[in-house]
């Protein structure tokens, strides 16, 4: 009895060891990346005064993600998952060494468009490692646990990003910020380092070249199905929050009804407080059985809140003044962040429970390509609706798909055991 409650006593330790360390390497190499990409974005309007060469800056991050997001699960099941944690985080930290150097006397749109891809794709192999090693770090009891940690510390970084990087823009050299960003990742590596995991990671399949294991993992998708119909939920799901929440109402928002960059600054910041508000709750919460309904009705609530929002700033019912609109956005858009989160969270952790370790980073590489490669399909879609439909019926009608969707979901036999 006393030696069971020693085991039980030692694995408890380490778990929360493992959490610790986990999310200090997150909190420092997130923040770091997060108050970057806020800098060098107001560094290349400074300047280049073009909102094209952001653009283009923007779409260069993006493409790893597309082009390697699919395959990231085929390397990452295949090594190591500490040590790819490790090198990745390392290898960020030198490409920024790198552009640090290189930049000793002008740093060029070029060399950070060069740096930006490449941290983009580091960053790629690191998320699909890290998010598919959770189950290794810590026992089934603690999954919801971290992931809520996780979106805590993500939420945390961007509510703070841009209030820190507008200031240190202002008082530090750009070049020394690049500095103290590399150094954050080699810290991250550090408090990585420590981490332990459940079982040594093996090489898995190495006979197969990369394409025929992601088909291996398309395979398994394929045959569990509630995970095919999830992601097929999920493509559907985040394509209409893309075309509405994404790209519609900014447009509607500082087009039609005239508000200020502070104002929707304000409404982010308000979104973003609902998925950190949520995430902290989900970290605390001893309860961590995954109910199926929950998620259900928490995509339903974003609908409804989706559609109300194309109600309100139709005009129809009543015509609001600005503090109104803002009043009514700020409520709906903080129900939309806390739905989100109670939907993503728990999806993330079915998923990491139920898929064998050998296949995780697959399904998970798999899943992030699925979402990303819809984006900006979705985004153009978005723009083109705009021009031809006026913006407060495109959101409506997408808060009434994903409605219909949930009232789908939850007749499908398959979602119901996941």
């Amino acid at each position: 009895m006393n030696t069971n409650f020693k085991k039980v006593n030692i694995l408890s330790n380490r778990v929360a060891n493992n959490i610790f360390l986990f999310a200090s390497g997150q909190l420092v190499s997130l923040m770091g990346s997060s108050i970057f990409t806020f800098i060098i974005s107001l560094y290349i309007l400074e300047l280049t005064g073009s909102a094209i060469s952001f653009s283009i800056s923007f779409a260069i991050g993006t493409l790893p993600r597309l082009i390697f997001g699919p395959f990231s699960g085929v390397v990452v099941d295949k090594f190591n998952k500490k040590k790819m944690i490790v090198s990745f985080d390392i290898l960020s930290g030198l490409i920024l060494i790198a552009l640090f150097l290189f930049s000793y006397t002008q740093l060029t749109l070029t060399y950070i468009y060069i740096a930006t891809f490449l941290l983009s794709t580091a960053n790629t192999f690191f998320n699909t490692a890290i998010v598919s090693s959770i189950p290794s770090i810590v026992d089934d009891e603690n999954i919801v646990k971290i992931n809520s940690l996780s979106q805590c510390i993500t939420s945390l970084s961007s509510i703070c990003a841009p209030l820190l990087g507008g200031i240190l823009f202002e008082v530090i050299n750009i070049r020394l910020f690049i500095l103290i960003n590399a150094i954050s990742f080699f810290l991250s590596a550090i408090s990585e380092i420590f981490i332990k995991f459940n079982v040594e990671e093996k090489c898995s399949e190495k006979k197969n070249n990369i394409i025929e294991e992601f088909f291996v993992g398309l395979k398994y998708i394929y045959n569990k199905k509630w995970l095919f119909y999830l992601f097929i939920f999920v493509l559907l799901f985040n394509s209409m929050l893309v075309i509405s929440f994404e790209i519609t109402l900014p447009y509607l928002t500082k087009q039609v009804l005239q508000f200020s960059s502070i104002q929707i600054g304000g409404l982010n910041s308000i979104y973003t407080l609902g998925v950190f508000i949520t995430s902290i709750i989900l970290t605390i919460n001893k309860g961590n059985k995954i109910n199926y309904k929950k998620i259900i009705a928490s995509i339903l609530i974003m609908g409804i809140a989706i559609s109300f929002i194309g109600i309100f700033t139709s005009g129809k019912i009543y015509t609001f003044n600005n503090i109104q609109y803002i009043f009514i956005l700020c409520t709906l858009y903080l129900i939309i962040g806390i739905a989100e989160t109670i939907v993503n969270i728990p999806i993330l952790a079915t998923i990491q429970k139920t898929t064998p370790n050998n296949l995780l980073g697959r399904v998970q590489g798999i899943l992030t390509a699925f979402v990303l490669g819809l984006v900006p399909l979705s985004s153009i879609l978005g723009g083109i609706l705009i021009d031809k439909i006026v913006p407060w019926l495109i959101i409506l009608i997408c808060g009434i798909i994903i409605c219909l969707l949930t009232f789908i979901m939850l007749n499908n036999e398959e979602i119901k055991k996941m």
